[in-house]
């Protein structure tokens, strides 16, 4: 892949990428939580 499809895919799926960073740092912080995981997960659908 180029280096712009890469920033455009990005900056497409902003959302996505930002909620699954925030879930693995917070698994990280507190502890694997697989319920808590799996509700976050979800948010990715609406």
């Amino acid at each position: 892949m180029e280096t712009s499809k890469i920033i455009n895919w990005l900056k497409e799926n902003r959302k996505t990428l930002i909620i699954i960073c925030g879930i693995v740092v917070l698994n990280l912080i507190y502890g694997f939580d697989a319920r808590f995981t799996l509700i976050n997960l979800l948010w990715l659908l609406v």
